[in-house]
């Protein structure tokens, strides 16, 4: 949008030169390691398997690579003859890609998932981002987490995204479910490499232990994944985002008595309208140098519209929140923004 400086949509954070010249070393070694170019083994290369056993405390004999959570889901869309509960706000493109093999999808709010989930007869699917969901940082509460074990117990695949760990507390454990990971949002969209960890005694679906990535590319992350370098991306990538939202949190809290308590954290908060639609909202913003993004994109279920604070600095999300706080309080558009109430 012209004019629009402060970028709320959600662009990449850059990485820094020093993690870019360690990057490059690890391809150069994982280029010449024995058998790179081989076809990818399935559920995953040892080297990498080893890493993430190592230093990510996925659980070894239970963790399959994949190319990420598209690629997740994709997979085991095949799988799935029963019914799909995705959550509802959450990543647009899942409910297509869960039901690409013809599968009945419904999205919900949590609480209704599990009230689904329980009249159910056949296993049915059920998909929960925690913590920090995107695009409202919502994290599941230990008496969620509780509800959807016995979920699991009854037959249900249960599937916690945990793709926001890096920018939220841990929140709860799903035991019996399948956790869901991905550097997408800590290294960057195009970094297409994730992986699932499977409850104990679990087979993982053939199509889902094929999704891994070329071995070479599994490798290069393998030798780049050292503590230090992970330590480093979260500093550099990850830890500036959580300042810059709980900025924003803690300006508009001072100033509007919004959001009591951020105990969730995540990448972005979503704002509920009144009184104006979504391409009105964004004009708005975007009048005032900041561009958001629609709610409607993250399937927010009434107009809304998503801040997010991976591309930002503190100072611009403190700024922003005095931009909402002058748009609720303004005679000419008073009211015209609320949290949102999942």
């Amino acid at each position: 949008m012209p004019g629009a400086t402060t970028d709320l949509t959600g662009p990449q954070r850059p990485w820094p030169e020093r993690l870019v010249g360690r990057f490059a070393a690890a391809q150069e070694a994982a280029v010449r390691s024995r058998g790179a170019w081989g076809p990818p083994a399935p559920g995953g290369d040892r080297r990498l398997l080893d890493r993430l056993s190592g230093d990510f405390g996925a659980s070894e004999g239970r963790t399959s690579v994949t190319a990420g959570v598209r690629a997740f889901a994709g997979g085991w869309a095949g799988e799935t003859r029963g019914v799909v509960l995705v959550e509802r706000p959450g990543f647009a493109p899942l409910p297509g890609l869960l039901g690409a093999a013809g599968t009945r999808v419904w999205q919900l709010p949590w609480h209704e998932l599990a009230e689904k989930a329980r009249v159910l007869e056949e296993p049915a699917m059920l998909w929960v981002t925690s913590p920090g969901r995107n695009p409202d940082g919502r994290t599941l509460s230990t008496a969620d987490a509780e509800e959807l074990s016995r979920i699991a117990r009854r037959g249900h695949h249960v599937m916690v995204n945990r793709v926001y760990r890096w920018f939220s507390r841990p929140g709860p454990d799903v035991p019996g479910g399948w956790s869901v990971h991905s550097l997408s949002k800590l290294a960057g969209g195009g970094a297409r490499l994730g992986w699932v960890v499977g409850p104990e005694g679990a087979a993982h679906p053939p199509r889902v232990r094929l999704t891994s990535p070329a071995t070479v590319w599994q490798r290069a992350w393998a030798e780049f994944l050292t503590p230090r370098n992970l330590d480093a991306l979260v500093r550099e990538c990850a830890e500036p985002t959580v300042e810059a939202r709980q900025m924003f949190v803690a300006s508009v809290r001072s100033a509007l008595g919004w959001y009591e308590q951020d105990e969730v954290g995540g990448v972005a908060v979503l704002l509920g309208l009144r009184g104006l639609d979504e391409n009105a909202a964004l004009a708005l913003f975007a009048e005032r140098g900041v561009r958001v993004s629609p709610g409607s994109a993250f399937g927010a279920p009434g107009p809304a519209v998503r801040l997010a604070f991976s591309g930002v600095t503190a100072r611009q999300a403190t700024d922003t929140a005095g931009l909402v706080a002058h748009l609720v309080t303004s005679p000419a558009t008073r009211g015209c923004l609320a949290p949102f109430r999942p």
